[in-house]
This record gives C-alpha cells, sequence and structure tokens, in this order.
C-alpha cells in the first residue's frame, strides 16, 4: 500500500509528459509555416506562367478574331512557363468578362507536408490574369537590340536570336490590314552602324580624329598606303589601304576614307542619355569610329540600325542579314535602342 502512495505522489518524468504534449501544437505550427512559405512560391510561379498565357492568348485573338482555340493556347503556353514541382498539372479556365477582354483562373490544390499529421492534406492556391485582347492594337513602339557579338556563333545562338526576333514580331503585328506597332532594329557589337548619308549632320563628330603625317616615304610593290605622303589629312586616323605599284611623291597629298556609318560611345558623360548634342561641344556629339573598325570583325559586317518601322519585311530582311562577330558593347545597343524611340536626333520619327 505505501508503495503505492508513494507512486501516486511521485512527480518525477512530469515535465517530459509535459514537453511532450506541448510539441504537438509547436511542430503543427512549424509545419503550417513551411507548407505556407511553400504555397506563396507556387502562387508566384503559377501568377507568372497565368499572365503569360493570358498574353498569348490576347495576342492570338488579335490575330485572328477567333476565339475557339484560346484555351487550348492559354493551356500550351501556362505549362510551357511553369516550373516543376506540382503533382498534378492545374488547368487554366478561359472567360471572356466583356468583348475586349480575357480572363484566366487558375485554381490548384497544393499536397501539405507536415501539416497533413494535423489532417491539413492541402492548401489552395487561386491566381486570376485578365488583359484586354479586342478592339483596335494600342500603338506601340518597340526596339529590338540584338547582340551580334562572336559568342553568338557558339550553341546555334545566333540561329535562335533570329527565330525569336522574328516570331516576336510576328506576335505583335497583326497577320493582316494597317498596324499601330512600329519596331526598330539594333544589331551591335562593340558598335552599331547607322545610315553613312548623315555624315555631314551637326550632331555627329567626324573631325575629332584628324591626324597629320608630315614625314615623307617611299612604297613598293602592293604595299600599305604608299602613294601618299607629305601631309596627310582625313575625317579619321588614316588607316591603311590597299595601293598596287611603286610610287613616290616629295610634294603634298592628301586622302579620305569613306565614312560606312559606325558609331561608337559618346563622351564619358554622355554615353548613357539621349540628350541631343550640344552646339560647340565635341564630347557630347555621336562619335564615328575610326576606320580600324570598319573591318567585317567589327563594324563592317553589322546590319545598319533600322528605324522604326511598321514595315515586317523590311525587318524580317534585317533579321535574316545578321552575322555574329566582334566584341561586346552592351551600353551601346542599349543606348541606340533608347535613341530609336525618344524622338531625339536622330531618330526624330520616333
Amino acid at each position: 500500500m505505501r508503495i503505492i502512495v508513494r507512486f501516486a505522489r511521485n512527480e518525477a518524468g512530469n515535465f517530459a509528459v509535459m514537453f511532450s504534449l506541448a510539441m504537438i501544437p509547436l511542430v503543427a505550427v512549424a509545419g503550417l509555416a513551411v507548407d505556407y512559405s511553400r504555397t506563396s512560391d507556387m502562387r508566384s510561379k503559377i501568377q507568372s506562367a497565368a499572365d503569360g498565357a493570358a498574353m498569348a492568348a490576347a495576342l492570338e485573338y488579335r490575330k485572328t478574331g477567333n476565339k475557339d482555340n484560346l484555351s487550348n493556347i492559354a493551356q500550351q503556353y501556362f505549362e510551357a512557363n511553369l516550373a516543376g514541382g506540382f503533382a498534378t498539372t492545374p488547368q487554366v479556365q478561359l472567360s471572356y468578362p466583356d468583348a475586349s477582354s480575357i480572363k484566366v483562373n487558375v485554381a490548384y490544390d497544393m499536397p501539405t507536408t507536415i501539416s497533413e499529421v494535423l489532417g491539413v492534406k492541402s492548401l489552395p492556391v487561386e491566381v486570376v490574369s485578365q488583359v484586354e485582347a479586342g478592339g483596335e492594337t494600342q500603338k506601340m513602339e518597340i526596339a529590338l537590340a540584338l547582340d551580334v557579338t562572336g559568342s553568338m556563333n557558339r550553341d546555334n545562338k545566333l540561329t535562335v536570336l533570329k527565330q525569336s526576333a522574328k516570331q516576336f514580331i510576328s506576335d505583335v503585328t497583326p497577320a493582316t490590314g494597317p498596324s499601330n506597332v512600329k519596331i526598330s532594329v539594333i544589331p551591335f557589337n562593340t558598335t552599331v552602324r547607322i545610315d553613312p548619308t548623315w555624315r555631314t549632320e551637326t550632331w555627329l563628330d567626324l573631325n575629332g580624329m584628324l591626324e597629320t603625317l608630315p614625314e615623307k616615304k617611299k612604297s613598293t610593290g602592293g604595299g600599305l598606303l604608299g602613294g601618299l605622303f607629305g601631309i596627310v589629312t582625313g575625317f579619321f586616323d588614316l588607316i591603311t589601304g590597299l595601293l598596287d605599284g611603286t610610287s613616290e611623291s616629295s610634294g603634298k597629298g592628301s586622302a579620305t576614307q569613306e565614312w560606312i556609318g559606325c558609331v561608337w560611345d559618346r563622351g564619358s558623360s554622355w554615353d548613357s542619355t539621349t540628350t541631343n548634342p550640344i552646339v560647340g561641344d565635341t564630347g557630347s556629339k555621336y562619335q564615328a569610329s575610326p576606320p580600324d573598325h570598319y573591318s567585317t570583325s567589327i563594324c563592317g559586317g553589322l546590319v545598319k540600325v533600322r528605324p522604326l518601322t511598321d514595315d515586317t519585311s523590311l525587318l524580317n530582311q534585317d533579321i535574316d542579314a545578321l552575322v555574329a562577330d566582334g566584341d561586346t558593347n552592351t551600353n551601346i545597343g542599349m543606348y541606340w535602342a533608347m535613341n530609336s524611340l525618344d524622338g531625339n536626333q536622330p531618330y526624330q520619327q520616333a
């Protein structure tokens, strides 16, 4: 009897029992926090994919005016943009709130992990995306800055770039009838190439690279710049040109090399702005690159900048002609893309 009484009065181990009981809600709270975080991440992925699906359906409707296949197109784009991690693929529900709108709804029950011990087997995730699709296409001006540096020759990158650019143009422009969409194309490596007939424009600096060569020289055979001696003037540092035969001069000669439209960065205070150049400030002007950049490996092989146009045949023609070579100057590509859109010199048609 005494043993039973002592056992009843003994409180040793009560803490362990209490802690074990307290662990149940603690684990439940931790599990809910983990699953809520997963739900938030899942919702972000689904929302991004739903936005893409809505845009794809809207573009198709603008091109065809037909709603029959929009649900399939939306589902295809949704799945193509959806990252992994789903037990089952969420389904897109398409609706039309009014004559000019397309609405995408996606509902998904995300299976839980730790929360399942509390009987919570899934958490609902719902997203909505709506776009304006009907009526006249809004006016848009789009610049495509296309990197055509030498690295684009690897892994079929240039081919994919051409395909993607042409597909984009097809997607944002109507198949028939007038278009409110204008697009510019800016191929770039370390330079861009613009219209060479602009050589006399006041916003362009062609004279900043004048070099005087007073030394007389003699050249034999098909040498380099053999026939030009004395004071040599030109728009640029005079770069070698192939001359046949032997020539010698005791007087003065002059020569220029035709500018083919190559330009590089403006002065350091101006290379990130498209503000119009200031009269008398050479550094603010657009800088013609020197003739040693005229080779096909730098500027000579570049397709010229195509200003804003709604002529898709010209745009596709430019894209088909792209070749990749040279190094990279991303800044100049972005700069001239902005320039083609802002209405400042030289592309004031924007």
